[in-house]
């Protein structure tokens, strides 16, 4: 997953579980952000820990954003996913979840 995806996912998961809508704009405005960034200017920004210094990033997103580049994948939208995906589910329907949001990623 790339950080832009990462962050438009965890603003839908917070406007699905009703949260403020000031931090659902806050993850959808980073995403715009980062999504102005070449790719090197990303991976320099994520390695100097200069993401902060752009306006609109703050120490949550530039926290996700870097563990996203560096992994491809953030605790913080894994906890989303768990707690905003239906615990009647099977492990192999939220694994079908988990793929398509992964297929989606490959058409971007």
């Amino acid at each position: 997953m790339k950080p832009p995806a990462a962050l438009e996912r965890i603003a839908y998961l917070l406007d699905r579980a009703r949260e403020k809508s000031y931090r659902v704009r806050a993850y959808l405005r980073a995403a715009e952000i980062v999504k102005a960034l070449t790719s090197d200017e990303l991976l320099a920004r994520v390695n100097a820990g200069t993401l902060e210094e752009l306006d609109g990033i703050g120490p949550k997103t530039a926290a996700i954003i870097t563990d996203v580049a560096s992994s491809g994948s953030t605790a913080y939208l894994d906890k989303l996913e768990d707690v905003h995906l239906d615990p009647g589910q099977d492990a192999e329907r939220r694994q079908v979840v988990v793929q398509r949001r992964d297929d989606v990623e490959l058409l971007q």
